[in-house]
């Protein structure tokens, strides 16, 4: 399967959950040097001396860097901007939406280009 290098590691796609949260993610590999990178550096470390929840928030903080381009909550029928400074906090606290995200982030389907008719 072939898949558009822009929506990998450019302007993403948008996913929506649970029909309140829309969240606008780049490819968890591919081209996405930025998630490569940080993920190699994460792999040549020491991880038998990271504490589990010092793990859980490393990874969360590798997807809002280089995964995670946006986020939205819908808010009086409208979709409005969450701040990046507090989308670690929301994927700590909602762990079901930070599984999903991972799942579609690293679904190959979601960056595929679109057949020519």
């Amino acid at each position: 399967m072939q898949t558009d290098p822009n929506l990998e590691s450019g302007q993403g796609v948008e996913v929506e959950y649970d029909g309140h949260i829309r969240v606008v993610i780049r490819r968890a590999g591919g081209s996405n040097t930025a998630y490569s990178d940080a993920s190699a550096k994460l792999a040549r470390g020491d991880l038998s001396k990271v504490a589990r929840d010092d793990f859980r928030r490393f990874i969360i903080e590798l997807y809002v860097n280089a995964v995670i381009q946006g986020m939205y909550v819908r808010s009086a029928g409208a979709w409005q901007p969450l701040p990046r400074e507090v989308w670690a906090d929301v994927l700590i606290a909602r762990e079901s939406l930070f599984l999903a995200i991972q799942e579609d982030a690293n679904r190959v389907e979601n960056f595929a280009v679109e057949p020519v008719a």
